[in-house]
C-alpha cells in the first residue's frame, strides 16, 4: 500500500505521542494495550482523527477499532460448562495496574463472566493476579481454599493457564475428573497441554491486519465512516472440560 511501519514499544508521554505527529513521524497511529480510561485517546482525539485502536476503550464514540469480543467468549466459556453440569465456576484474570486503571481486555472479560452468572443464576468466584506463573498459581490455590464446591474454572488470558494448570496440580486434582478449564490460549499450544486445553482462541494477527486496514482507509480518505469490528472468539471443546462430578446427585469434591 507504498506505507512504512514506525513500531513504538516504549512507553510515551504526551509530548512524546504528539510529537509523532508534528515532527512528521507518522501520518497515523495503532495504539495497543488499551485502558478502560486511556489518557491517549483523548488526547490523540483533540489533535487528529488519524488513529484506531487494537482493542478498546469505555467511550468509543467516533473512533476505529477492532476488537476480540472477549466478553461473549467468556459467556460462551461459561454456557458449555453450565451444560455440562458445573455451577461453581471461578474466574481468575488480570488484576487492575492501579484501582483507576484497567485494561480494556480484562474488563470486558469480567464482564462477560458477570453477566453469564446472572444469566444462569451462578454465584461468582472472582479472583486476580499479575499472571505469572507463580503468582497465577497462589491466587488459584487460595480461591480453591476459600470455596473448595468450585469445579470448574475460566480464565480468559493465555498467560495464566501455566499458573493454573500447576496449582491443580500443587491441589492433587485430576483435570477434568475433578476440576474443569477452559482458558484462552492458541490452538498450536491448546492441543499439546495433558489434557488437551478448552480454549477460547482468537487470531491476532488478523486483528493486526484490520486496524492497518482502517487506519490506511482512513488515510486514504479524510471522511471514511468510523469503523468499529468485534471478532467473536471461537470455543474449541478439548479434554480439559467434562461432567461435573456427582454422587447420588449431589456434587463430590474429592479434595
Amino acid at each position: 500500500m507504498g506505507f512504512t511501519l514506525n513500531l513504538i514499544v516504549g512507553a510515551l508521554s504526551e509530548n512524546d505521542l504528539l510529537g509523532i505527529f508534528r515532527s512528521g513521524q507518522a501520518d497515523g497511529i495503532i495504539l495497543v494495550e488499551m485502558l478502560v480510561n486511556d489518557w491517549r485517546v483523548e488526547l490523540l482525539r483533540q489533535h487528529t482523527t488519524n488513529f484506531v485502536m487494537i482493542g478498546r476503550c469505555a467511550n468509543t464514540n467516533g473512533l476505529s477499532y477492532v476488537d476480540s469480543d472477549i466478553s461473549t467468549g467468556v459467556i460462551d466459556a461459561v454456557a458449555h460448562l453450565v451444560e455440562l453440569g458445573h455451577r461453581h465456576i471461578g474466574f481468575i484474570t488480570l488484576g487492575r495496574i492501579t484501582q483507576e486503571k484497567e485494561y480494556g481486555f480484562t474488563a470486558w472479560a469480567r464482564h462477560g463472566y458477570e453477566t453469564a452468572c446472572r444469566q444462569h443464576d451462578l454465584p461468582g468466584y472472582t479472583c486476580s493476579a499479575n499472571l505469572t506463573t507463580e503468582s497465577v498459581a497462589a491466587a488459584t490455590i487460595e480461591l480453591l481454599d476459600q470455596h473448595p464446591h468450585i469445579t470448574a474454572l475460566v480464565t480468559p488470558q493465555d498467560a495464566g493457564v501455566p499458573g493454573v494448570l500447576k496449582a491443580i496440580t500443587a491441589q492433587g486434582l485430576r483435570i477434568p475428573e475433578d476440576i474443569s478449564i477452559v482458558g484462552l490460549l492458541d490452538e498450536s499450544f491448546a492441543e499439546v497441554v495433558t489434557p488437551p486445553l478448552t480454549a477460547l482462541s482468537f487470531s491476532s494477527r488478523d486483528l493486526g491486519f484490520t486496524a492497518a486496514d482502517l487506519l490506511i482507509a482512513r488515510l486514504n480518505d479524510a471522511e471514511a465512516s468510523p469503523q468499529q469490528i468485534l471478532v467473536r472468539p471461537k470455543l474449541c471443546v478439548r479434554g480439559s472440560t467434562g461432567p461435573v462430578r456427582t454422587t447420588m446427585g449431589v456434587e463430590n469434591h474429592a479434595w
